[in-house]
């Protein structure tokens, strides 16, 4: 008899995102991004709300860092690289996903989309790219790994 598994994230803590409204900001078309100031869901009263889901934080993997300093000619640049990674199921429940009759997947998460808390610690991070894994027969990809990145490392905070 073939049981149907599903995996299981390590450790989940509450992810909350605010997802980039394109609708509500400016775009450059060449560019393909927002010109000046883009509107995420929640960041400013009345734009909508954020969204949490669970997911499995990384950042000790070659590259990954949290708050890591780079020496440069200006002075020390701190970046933080990682990855969350989400069931495709919860992001179904919270609406950031949806599956069509034929199995497909359209994802609402998005390159831009801002991450602003991981677990108990408020971050500021922008979701850079996406990888599925953790295909399961008659399943498909069930995981998304969504990579992300600090853009404002020159604005940082605290002990230069």
């Amino acid at each position: 008899m073939f049981l149907r598994r599903r995996p299981r994230l390590i450790h989940p803590v509450p992810v909350v995102l605010e997802i980039l409204d394109r609708s509500q900001s400016f775009f450059d078309t060449s560019a393909r991004e927002a010109v000046r100031q883009a509107v995420h869901r929640g960041s400013q009263p009345n734009t909508g709300s954020r969204t949490t889901v669970k997911g499995h934080v990384m950042f000790y993997f070659a590259g990954g860092r949290i708050d890591y300093p780079t020496p440069d000619r200006r002075g020390s640049i701190e970046g933080t690289d990682g990855y969350v990674v989400f069931r495709i199921k919860d992001l179904i429940a919270v609406e950031l996903a949806a599956m069509d009759a034929d199995g497909g997947v359209t994802f609402g998460l998005k390159r831009g989309d801002r991450i602003v808390q991981l677990g108990s610690r408020r971050v500021d991070l922008y979701v850079l790219n996406f990888e599925d894994f953790a295909h399961y027969p008659g399943m498909n990809q069930t995981m998304i790994q969504v990579n992300f990145q600090d853009r404002t490392p020159s604005a940082q905070k605290g002990n230069l």
